[in-house]
């Protein structure tokens, strides 16, 4: 189950990352929009369809993991 000496950082595995991406991302559109504008709508728009690409991201992310998991290949980080 990969390497027991090596310790877990998040700041290198790439779904932790694309996560933090999407919701910095997320809040930056919202607290512009809210307090920038008055398109609340659009900023909401824009918001609903940005989001799915990331979990999307997330996903392939975790297949990607299982199938190397399946395989025996030891899982890979961010260098």
């Amino acid at each position: 189950m990969g390497n027991p000496n090596k310790s877990y950082s998040p700041f290198k595995d790439a779904k932790f990352l694309t996560g933090l991406f999407d919701l910095v991302t997320a809040l930056v559109i919202f607290f512009v929009g809210k307090y920038a504008c008055a398109a609340l709508e659009d900023v909401k728009f824009v918001i609903l369809s940005v989001q799915p690409v990331f979990v999307m991201l997330v996903i392939g992310f975790f297949q990607r993991d299982q199938a190397e998991r399946d395989a025996g290949v030891q899982l890979r980080f961010l260098k």
